[in-house]
């Protein structure tokens, strides 16, 4: 609440104008992802590495989500007929 006789701080057109267009340009960070977000990424040494991971993680899916093999498998008979 303000007390009797305070005097409030009152600025110029020109200040708050300033303040205005310093807030709409800091826009630097927009766009621009987290670097501390998700998981990092994996550098490989050689391809035969990637694709080894790359099989791992198909291999540990399959056992995580039998039931989307099996929907897979029996859409692509299917389709094949």
């Amino acid at each position: 609440m303000a007390k009797k006789g305070q005097i409030f701080q009152t600025y110029t057109e020109e200040f708050k104008i300033a303040a205005v267009k310093a807030y709409t340009s800091f826009d630097e960070r927009k766009g621009v992802s987290n670097p501390l977000k998700g998981r990092l990424r994996t550098s490989f040494a050689s391809i035969e590495e990637e694709r080894d991971d790359l099989r791992a993680q198909v291999d540990y899916l399959k056992k995580r989500y039998p039931n989307l093999v099996k929907e897979a498998m029996s859409s692509s008979k299917i389709t094949t007929n």
